[in-house]
């Protein structure tokens, strides 16, 4: 909203082996290590295929120490927190659910699928949810709402614009000539002659 700016860093962590998802959580931290330049993400959203809680699958095991260092590192270089976990530190919820059997989904369950943030954007979030989405995948959908924090004040009054107004002449005469002001201006600055350089000289 107007001259606000977020960044959001989107992830899908490699699954093929411990080393290779602790390695991309040291490159990316390197990347803004080596680029001071680029805005360090607001928020971080996607598949990080290993969990910080051993509370976060079931059944609960941790994760390999690798793993666990080289986010922690990560996560504390940047500066972002499991907002999720924070608010609901016992609640059990998951994102995957793993089938090792034909026709049994509950074998194996994670929530490898977060949002992490920086600690001055959570007071602007609400609403967290974890739902199924439309598409058959065994993956669900993470989401939460998002405030700007310039964005302007709405009240409990009428937030959207009754239809019943589109049938009100004066309305209808005031919205046409708003229309019409800045169209006129284009016109007359396109009928502008040309201008050319060389007569400054």
């Amino acid at each position: 909203h107007q001259e606000e700016k977020i960044s959001i860093l989107a992830v899908y962590a490699p699954n093929s082996d411990t080393a290779a998802n602790a390695q991309s959580w040291e490159r990316i931290q390197e990347f803004y290590t080596w680029n001071p330049r680029i805005r360090q993400p607001d928020f971080m959203v996607g598949d990080c295929n290993m969990v910080e809680e051993p509370l976060d699958r079931l059944p609960t095991r941790e994760e390999p120490a690798n793993v666990a260092t080289a986010f922690d590192y990560f996560k504390r270089t940047l500066r972002l927190e499991d907002s999720w976990r924070n608010e609901n530190p016992m609640t059990l919820a998951y994102t995957y659910h793993q089938k090792r059997n034909a026709g049994c989904w509950d074998i194996s369950h994670s929530r490898l699928d977060c949002i992490y943030m920086t600690s001055n954007n959570i007071q602007n979030t609400y609403e967290w949810r974890i739902e199924q989405t439309g598409v058959y995948t065994d993956h669900s959908l993470v989401s939460v709402c998002y405030i700007c924090e310039e964005a302007p004040y709405i009240g409990r009054g009428q937030w959207m614009f009754p239809t019943y107004m589109l049938y009100d002449k004066k309305v209808l005469a005031f919205i046409e000539s708003e229309r019409e002001a800045p169209e006129s201006n284009l016109a007359s600055t396109l009928e502008r002659e040309e201008w050319n350089p060389l007569e400054n000289c």
